[in-house]
């Protein structure tokens, strides 16, 4: 599944919820990016990749109409470096920001890749638990949320009815307790900030973008594990 940017556009994501630092930028309908995996090295390259993709998209930090940032749930020190870098390079360059779920995020990369269209997206939180959420594709192909995002064990996840395809390192994880609900799993699949752009969409179109000020990242526990 592909999904075309309107060429008016021009944004740049930050997604570091996970061991993979992803950064995505977009002009003239084009996507350029920079999807690494590289566990506790995004501080060091998050914002040289935010650099590196806006060159290439011939822009200039300013000429940004939004940024977008994976807001989390994920790795406690990832979420918090992608949240301060999208509040500092939003504040310099005065630019409107779209905050998106990590995990939604990460469906909306299963959708494109695999063509699923019921996703449970699950992380690993440590302590036995993961984050979760349920997502189903909206008639103009995003990933919308359908049940509540939350911080559980494998044995209390609770599923909509419908077919499920679990998503996510946690699927590897806690690959004993996987719910009859589900159908299948791709445990390697990872968030993409490509997709951030097209979730990101929905909150352009609503005129729901908010100021560097109100960001804020989202843990869904208070209970530090990274």
């Amino acid at each position: 599944m592909t999904f075309e940017i309107p060429p008016d556009l021009k944004m740049l994501a930050i997604e570091a919820s996970t061991d993979v630092c992803s950064v995505a930028s977009c002009n003239n309908g084009k996507v350029y990016v920079r999807h690494q995996h590289a566990p506790r090295r995004h501080a060091e390259l998050v914002l040289a990749s935010c650099h590196a993709v806006i060159g290439e998209a011939g822009l200039a930090l300013s000429e940004l109409d939004a940024l977008v940032v994976g807001r989390g749930p994920g790795s406690f020190t990832g979420v918090r470096i992608a949240v301060a870098a999208a509040q500092g390079l939003a504040f310099g360059a005065q630019l409107p920001v779209a905050p998106v779920s990590t995990l939604a995020t990460l469906a909306q990369s299963v959708y494109r890749e695999r063509g699923a269209a019921e996703v449970c997206a699950a992380l690993d939180a440590r302590m036995d638990e993961i984050y979760c959420g349920a997502f189903r594709v909206d008639a103009l192909g995003r990933m919308e949320l359908i049940s509540k995002e939350r911080v559980c064990s494998m044995a209390e996840l609770e599923l909509p009815a419908g077919k499920w395809f679990g998503a996510g390192p946690a699927w590897d994880r806690y690959a004993a307790e996987i719910p009859e609900a589900v159908a299948g799993t791709w445990a390697q699949a990872q968030p993409h900030a490509a997709d951030a752009l097209t979730l990101a969409l929905a909150q352009i179109e609503a005129g729901a973008l908010i100021t560097a000020a109100e960001l804020e990242p989202v843990y869904l526990r208070n209970r530090v594990t990274r």
